[in-house]
């Protein structure tokens, strides 16, 4: 596995970010990455407490969770919808 980087490189930031707004939680993403799930978290609590660049890996992570939760509530209604009719 190697050591990991002591910050997220883009790509990842990217590749967990998507796994997220797909409902993937950080210890699946991290695991598929082959990162530690720790380091992860790490990550996303030091870009909470507002630590660059950290904090930009806690937004894309905010995001994604708005964006799943989004999403799901969309198919919810569609499928309340499709109740209705």
């Amino acid at each position: 596995m190697g050591t990991p980087p002591s910050v997220p490189t883009p790509r990842q930031e990217h590749a967990i970010a998507e796994a997220v707004a797909h409902g993937v939680t950080l210890s699946e993403a991290a695991r598929a990455l082959g990162l530690p799930d720790r380091t992860v978290r790490n990550w996303d609590l030091r870009g909470r407490h507002g630590e660059e660049p950290f904090a930009r890996f806690a937004d894309s992570i905010d995001a994604a969770r708005a964006e799943h939760e989004a999403n799901r509530d969309r198919l919810l209604a569609n499928l309340r919808d499709r109740l209705d009719h």
